[in-house]
């Protein structure tokens, strides 16, 4: 059976057992906290992974949906999590968010009406739209991506979310 052991606090004991070998007030206060942290890493239960792990592998994906295009999507947001260095939400999650800065990736159609350009995320309500956009970017670009990144802060129009796309540093296409 695997078992996770605190192994930090086990090292703090270690750490506090060695500093316990000072005088009279000092070695009477040092012992108490041995003593409070003996009881409290007694008490801290195993987690048996394998039994973790078995009752993930009885989840089953519902009906309907591609376990291997989830995966697809998941191991791309981790990849460009890291490589843009900060945490990246689907639209429907950033949706939820007005008023804070996020990053979102989703795959995208852009379409360009007089000066502006509109990006809208599939499957949700959520948009980018980038007014004054001055062909900085070639929306047939963001149509034949597989996701597109836009960062900023989550706002509403009409309701529905968006964010405001100001400069081409917003925007990320993988």
């Amino acid at each position: 059976m695997k078992k996770i052991w605190i192994v930090l606090g086990i090292v703090a004991l270690g750490g506090i057992i060695t500093w316990a070998t000072f005088t009279g007030a000092q070695n009477a206060a040092l012992s108490a906290r041995v003593n409070h942290l003996s009881a409290v890493l007694k008490s801290v239960p195993t987690v048996n992974l394998d039994e973790i792990e078995a009752r993930l592998n009885e989840i089953e994906a519902p009906a309907g949906v591609d376990e291997a295009r989830v995966m697809d999507i998941l191991t791309r947001i981790s990849g460009l999590e890291s490589q843009l260095g900060y945490k990246v939400l689907s639209a429907k999650e950033a949706s939820e968010l007005v008023g804070q800065y996020v990053a979102v990736y989703g795959k995208a159609t852009a379409r360009v009406s007089g000066a502006h350009l509109f990006i809208n995320f599939e499957e949700s309500t959520f948009s980018a739209p980038f007014f004054d956009f001055g062909n900085k970017i070639d929306p047939a670009a963001i149509n034949a991506a597989d996701g597109i990144v836009v960062r900023g802060t989550v706002t509403l129009y009409q309701d529905a979310p968006q964010i405001i796309i100001n400069n081409l540093d917003q925007l990320y296409l993988p």
